[in-house]
């Protein structure tokens, strides 16, 4: 028997050779390279799925209320409370109100007759107060309560767009005419509110954004993606990405038309 052999057999047996200390160096920098790469784009990644998240939310509140709305008739206590506030209706005579914003911050000049010309909520828009008259604007998507501290809560500013009696030769009576109602929905976090739960602010103490402001360059503030719904009684629509928290998330509209 070759007990030479043997022994470098039982030897490497029992002292296996390891890594050594540079091998092992080598391989920690190797993974915290790779890691260096991947984790910016696994945050990132969960970043969008998050956004993506709330802005399906956030159109399907919008769509919500619409539908809601229209499905109670056109003498609903919603309709008639959005009525009775001039600030959340488009101009008749096309001119458009002005909002002055800081931060280098304008606004582009929006068409007549169009919701662009309905200011969003503070400043010397659409007073809070008077939203927080209209059934319905407040959304609890999680049923928690709504908190303007809660991530998955919404605001819906309703808006009023009465100029197609021009065209169709309507009743002056809002229950006998055709219209157009749109919405835009702000995140809960953009607003403030006080121990009962009503609204009393925006979170910095300036006015909301309507998505159609611009910055000092020129370039817009808010992203917005054409989308929307449309059948028999709705129309039109568009989706808006927020890039800050005062951009609304969803921007939609829906016509009503006088049924003969």
């Amino acid at each position: 028997m070759n007990w030479h052999l043997l022994r470098l057999i039982l030897a490497k047996a029992k002292y296996p050779k390891g890594l050594t200390l540079i091998e092992s160096l080598v391989a920690i920098v190797v993974v915290s390279v790779l890691l260096a790469f991947t984790a910016p784009l696994i945050v990132v990644s969960a970043a969008i799925r998050i956004q993506a998240r709330r802005m399906e939310q956030a159109v399907q509140a919008g769509r919500g209320f619409i539908d809601s709305t229209i499905a109670t008739g056109r003498a609903s206590a919603t309709i008639q409370a959005i009525n009775a506030y001039s600030a959340l209706i488009v101009p008749s005579n096309g001119s458009c109100p002005t909002q002055t914003y800081g931060g280098g911050v304008t606004s582009s000049a929006p068409a007549p007759y169009s919701f662009s010309c309905v200011l969003a909520p503070g400043g010397s828009g659409v007073s809070i107060a008077d939203l927080n008259k209209i059934p319905g604007i407040k959304v609890d998507t999680d049923r928690d309560g709504f908190n303007v501290l809660d991530v998955q809560d919404y605001v819906i500013q309703p808006m009023l767009n009465r100029n197609i009696v021009s065209i169709l030769g309507d009743s002056t009576k809002l229950e006998e005419k055709s219209f157009t109602i749109g919405v835009r929905v702000y995140r809960a976090e953009a607003f403030t509110q006080d121990a009962n739960g009503n609204l009393i602010g925006t979170w910095d103490g300036n006015p909301l954004l309507t998505g159609d402001e611009r910055d000092a360059s020129g370039n817009p503030i808010c992203t917005i993606q054409v989308g929307g719904i449309s059948n028999n009684n709705q129309s039109g629509g568009a989706v808006t990405t927020f890039v800050r928290r005062s951009c609304p998330l969803s921007v939609q509209i829906a016509d009503v038309l006088r049924k003969e």
